[in-house]
């Protein structure tokens, strides 16, 4: 009798963990980041040092025809030194697939970097197309995307 409880709780036990399995990759299979999570995950992966991530989030235009390890040796010699994101504020906007974002990013050594990014959405997922310094007015006043695009 202890045999057979064993083997339905090990039954159990697999078929839990195969459900599970499958609920995680549906979960992540068609992630659909937000402009604000897309614009923060790049700004972490910038000041982070993680330039696979860059290369994931970024467009076709971003990458100046690179591929991903020239695009990655590249961002290794121009990237800020490695610095962890302490708070941020994102201002973005959006007119159909194309977006602008500015940052506001403190960094937990103490700087503040204030960038501006371009993003386009390709399929359900936005990526940066452009990425600078910005150093005008905060919060920003750009002319609306609509009549810049």
């Amino acid at each position: 009798m202890f045999k057979k409880f064993a083997l339905g709780l090990i039954a159990a036990f697999v078929a839990l963990n195969i459900v599970i399995a499958i609920v995680a990759f549906i979960s992540t299979r068609d992630r659909d980041l937000s402009i604000p999570d897309t614009v923060i995950e790049f700004e972490t992966a910038v000041f982070g040092g993680n330039f696979e991530t860059m290369w994931d989030l970024s467009a076709p235009k971003y990458r100046d025809g690179l591929t991903r390890e020239q695009f990655i040796d590249r961002s290794r010699e121009t990237a800020p030194p490695a610095d962890r994101l302490f708070d941020w504020t994102v201002l973005n906007e959006a007119s159909g697939d194309i977006a602008r974002a500015h940052t506001r990013v403190q960094l937990a050594s103490g700087g503040i970097q204030t960038n501006r990014m371009m993003l386009r959405k390709i399929g359900k997922e936005w990526r940066v197309t452009e990425y600078e310094s910005y150093d005008g007015l905060w919060p920003p006043e750009e002319l609306p995307l609509s009549d810049s695009s």
